[in-house]
């Protein structure tokens, strides 16, 4: 299978739909205090609250002083099981369009857990696991130029990305860049109490392939330039260290997109399987959402988050570089997409960097994708997927 040169993999501008009836910021709970995974277990139960209720159809969104940690009904509920199984509970929160209601607790011994598995009011208990963002640096920016003029596009689809809806599911975005600041970009943040005021490198990156819109004739070009692209943060970086999320954060955000209703998902991340995300994933399927992933070669294609299943499409970083630089082979359903592993993409504080990883290989299909989807709505993941290989074949091709 061929590839794409850096070159045809630019196109233009992001707006970013102000959501409705989602988690606000400000509202999630403690959701990324440094808990231990090996610690801890999380429990999934029914949310015993009547639809408007989970819905707070009295205001938008949840509320703020019923949604989580003070509302009665769960807090009654969770205080039941846990006081009956004598569990430390550390933090709640409903998954809505799930219908249940999530809390973490201090793993108990297997006894205790054996015994909450058949209470009849809980319907699983799962691992709290914790999720990586893999991309890195490729070289210095020193030892290659800020980009000058802009990438031409030649070999991307003819079609636009205009009015498709695309999220992110990552890292906050330095909305401030010079690319970006014509672009209308606004947050959700689902991340909470790890919240700073640096913009976060990982996201700035991959909205950046998608976004970006160039300021001078020195600027950077994103491939769809007119997409609706909407950023939930629920990944979080500490300094120089590899991004991460967790169950918590990636449920709260996932449960906001599914209100929102995109045609294309980007997650540029990879962990184990888990349950309650899985189960969200599927609405998104079921909605007839693309869900672009980064390839997770550490894993099994049904030991991984998401799983392989169809809606899914995994995204493959091809090192253009390397002496054997074939896309490993599709695991069934899920179809594996290649792009160039290394792409030059915005950085915090108006930069520019090469950065490499299964992570950059994503956005850039996800904003094919979306071109692929303006051209025809009607196609289906599949469809998708055929058309982007059969596309990076010929356009390899007519490079040689």
């Amino acid at each position: 299978m061929g590839t794409i040169s850096l070159k045809n993999w630019w196109g233009t501008a992001a707006i970013l739909l102000a959501l409705s009836g989602c988690a606000q910021l400000g509202t999630t709970p403690a959701a990324t205090q440094e808990w231990s995974t090996e610690n801890t277990l999380m429990v999934v139960i029914k949310d015993p609250r009547s639809e408007r209720s989970r819905r707070n159809l009295a205001g938008p969104g949840y509320s703020p002083q019923l949604a989580y940690h003070s509302d009665p009904a769960l807090t009654r509920r969770v205080r039941s099981i846990a006081t009956e199984h004598n569990l430390t509970v550390l933090t709640q929160w409903p998954v809505r369009n799930l219908e249940v209601l999530c809390f973490l607790i201090e793993k108990p011994s297997e006894a205790v857990r054996k015994r909450l598995e058949q209470d009849p009011r809980v319907e699983w208990v799962q691992p709290f696991n914790e999720f990586s963002l893999s991309s890195t640096d490729a070289r210095s920016p020193t030892e290659f130029p800020v980009p000058a003029g802009v990438h031409s596009g030649i070999g991307l689809p003819s079609a636009t990305a205009a009015g498709i809806r695309l999220a992110v599911v990552d890292t906050a975005v330095d909305e401030t860049h010079p690319d970006l600041t014509r672009s209308v970009l606004r947050q959700q943040d689902f991340v909470g109490s790890l919240d700073t005021d640096v913009a976060e490198a990982h996201g700035t990156a991959v909205v950046g392939l998608i976004a970006a819109q160039p300021h001078s004739v020195r600027g950077l070009q994103g491939l769809a330039s007119d997409a609706e692209v909407s950023v939930f943060r629920a990944c979080w970086q500490v300094g120089e260290a590899p991004g991460k999320c967790n169950t918590l954060t990636l449920a709260l955000a996932l449960d906001a997109a599914i209100e929102l209703q995109p045609h294309v998902l980007n997650l540029s991340l990879s962990g184990s399987k888990d349950r309650v995300l899985q189960a969200l994933v599927e609405k998104l399927v079921d909605q007839g959402v693309l869900i672009i992933a980064a390839y997770d070669e550490k894993r099994s294609p049904q030991q991984r988050f998401p799983a392989a299943t169809s809606g899914v499409i995994y995204a493959f970083g091809r090192d253009e570089q390397a002496s054997n630089n074939q896309t490993p082979l599709a695991p069934t359903p899920s179809p594996v997409v290649s792009a160039p592993r290394q792409a030059l993409t915005l950085t915090p504080s108006g930069g520019y960097d090469l950065v490499s990883g299964h992570s950059i290989a994503a956005p850039q299909i996800s904003a094919v994708a979306a071109r692929l989807i303006h051209l025809n709505p009607q196609l289906s993941s599949a469809e998708i997927a055929g058309l982007l290989m059969n596309w990076m074949e010929s356009t390899s091709a007519s490079e040689e």
